[in-house]
């Protein structure tokens, strides 16, 4: 067994002895006598006491009107609600509105310049969380705060499509495209979502779009059109929730949710153990953790651990500065190829998963096109790596240590949320063997300047999910800057071959030309490796036994709440 083998072999010992002493020491916390009370847990007494479920969470939310990771999807289908959802056969179907606008119906309209009217009508009786009514003019008020330019917060793609929004009655809204976009009857809270006019409109006429973007409402003062609604927000801790009687599907089985924050996996897996969890969501859990909840719960039947193959772990290169020794081809198909993914899915991620080389999931329909069309793959080949990096001017010198004529070190250190530490470890391990000056920069799951440290990092390890949002990874209007480092874009990739691809997708109405710009571009990610792919990522929950409802999703990152207005615990 060559050395980076039993290094690697090593290292997993390493980490197994030190997570079960870890594991002993909270689960020993948990021996003694159990608290009385838990907040938004009421004692057992009579039947008719409240129905409370209780969820955990690896991180804390900073904002509730959406977000990226695992974490704020979750809180998205809890306490938001959009026009549109899409169900578990992923079919876009109306939620807050009475109908998908279509072109046959004739409330999608196509002007002869390619500009469109989309005409939605909003279902009657429709209340936010505090008894008011939600109108057309809440969407407006959305359109006019998040275009806004002083706003704090990224455009949401419908928004940023969208020209002008006129309301023809409290119940009708017209969405205006200056241009054709395939999109547009998708229309949930990450593409439009709904902001209370009556709530933060006098503030936004007074003080302006910052100062309404970076107000308490959007955390501890939420409130939404969600199943639940927020009582009680105790920062860094836990929310609690009530079901909410006005939801467009009516109230939610479940009458009561207290979500705790818990950032150390460690002691979210005790808490399970120990009896003090009854759901936990996708994205909170890593497989070896998970591991061991399985062995304790599933002989006895305490509970579920199951999931779903979603998104793929991707690193997204830094290309800003052009003369990094990865701007060249050659360097990044040897970094690429000198990872032993198989090793990371089958030791890192227990088997669950398998080697990813496109964002897209085999499963889905675009991917036996891709594969037809010559999907290139990179199999883990060293000595092709090190061949590579041998044409590209990268010599080893007497140290190992890989150097161009100038003498410049190869060196590269990519980043990570802590949670995903042992795949990038791993990574980094390869790239050593290769001749690399690596080390893996790892940081905390709540980090507060996260956008920051992943435009900054040489490579950022990030899921991605092949859905319209995904364009703006590599698009310029999405490069991350200073000082909010916002955009979608964190390595400032640019390539006019994208950008015109984009612009003829956007415009593309008819779904089989749709899906052959959609080749062309996975194609040229891949064939340029514009990011480097890894794995597919394996979105694990487990919930205890006596809850009933969670489900995995029927489509590509989608959440574990997408249906808990149906959910029930005894």
């Amino acid at each position: 067994m060559h050395a980076i083998a039993l290094a690697r072999r090593s290292y997993r010992i390493a980490r197994s002895m030190a997570f079960a002493v870890g594991l002993v020491v909270f689960l020993a916390g948990c021996t003694g006598p159990a608290t009385t009370s838990t907040p938004g847990q009421d004692a057992p007494s009579a039947r008719s006491a409240p129905r409370v479920l209780r969820l955990a969470w690896d991180r804390e939310q900073p904002t509730f009107y959406a977000g990226s990771n695992a974490a704020g999807r979750e809180a998205r289908d809890i306490f938001t609600a959009g026009l549109t959802y899409i169900d578990a056969a992923g079919t876009v179907q109306p939620k807050l509105a009475v109908k998908v606008p279509s072109i046959q119906d004739g409330d999608w309209n196509i002007g002869l310049d390619g500009n469109m009217e989309v005409t939605w009508e909003l279902k009657p009786g429709l209340t936010w969380h505090d008894g008011a009514p939600l109108t057309s003019e809440d969407f407006a008020f959305s359109f006019r705060l998040f275009k806004d330019p002083a706003s704090a917060f990224v455009v949401p793609t419908n928004i940023r499509l969208i020209g002008e929004v006129v309301t023809t009655s409290p119940q009708t809204i017209m969405f205006r495209y200056p241009r054709s976009y395939n999109g547009a009857h998708v229309s949930g809270p990450d593409e439009f979502p709904a902001v209370p006019r009556h709530l933060l409109d006098a503030q936004y006429a007074g003080a302006g779009a910052e100062a309404v973007t970076r107000s308490p409402f959007w955390q501890t003062g939420w409130i939404g059109l969600g199943p639940f609604k927020m009582t009680k927000y105790e920062l860094a801790s836990y929310i609690e929730a009530d079901a909410f009687d006005g939801f467009v599907w009516g109230r939610p089985r479940i009458d009561k949710l207290f979500i705790k924050f818990v950032l150390d996996t460690n002691a979210l897996l005790a808490q399970a153990l120990a009896g003090e969890i009854d759901v936990i969501p996708i994205g909170s859990f890593d497989p070896q953790h998970a591991e061991v909840l399985k062995d304790q719960w599933s002989p006895s039947g305490k509970g579920t651990v199951t999931g779903f193959l979603s998104r793929v772990r991707q690193y997204q290169w830094q290309f800003r500065d052009p003369s990094v020794p990865w701007a060249d081809l050659r360097v990044r198909q040897a970094m690429l190829m000198a990872i032993d993914r198989q090793s990371i899915a089958d030791g890192v991620y227990r088997g669950i998963t398998q080697v990813a080389h496109t964002v897209v999931l085999p499963r889905e329909p675009l991917y036996p096109r891709l594969e037809r069309a010559g999907l290139r793959k990179y199999p883990f080949d060293r000595a092709e790596a090190e061949r590579l990096l041998q044409a590209a001017g990268w010599t080893r010198g007497a140290d190992g240590i890989r150097r161009n004529a100038a003498g410049t070190e190869l060196r590269h250190i990519p980043s990570t949320v802590g949670s995903k530490a042992d795949e990038l470890v791993v990574i980094v391990e390869d790239w050593k063997s290769l001749g690399l000056r690596s080390e893996a920069f790892i940081f905390p799951t709540s980090a507060t300047n996260e956008p920051e440290l992943r435009a900054k990092s040489d490579s950022t390890g990030r899921n991605g999910q092949w859905d319209s949002s995904y364009w703006n990874r590599y698009l310029r209007s999405e490069i991350a800057s200073e000082p909010r480092w916002s955009g979608a874009n964190t390595g400032g990739y640019l390539n006019p071959a994208v950008e015109d691809l984009h612009q003829r997708w956007i415009g593309a109405l008819d779904p089989n030309v749709r899906s052959d710009i959609e080749v062309e571009f996975h194609k040229l990610l891949i064939d340029e490796l514009a990011y480097l792919p890894v794995v597919y990522d394996f979105e694990l929950f487990a919930f205890r036994s006596g809850v009933a409802g969670p489900t995995a999703p029927g489509f590509e990152g989608g959440n574990t709440t997408w249906n808990i207005h149906t959910w029930t615990a005894d």
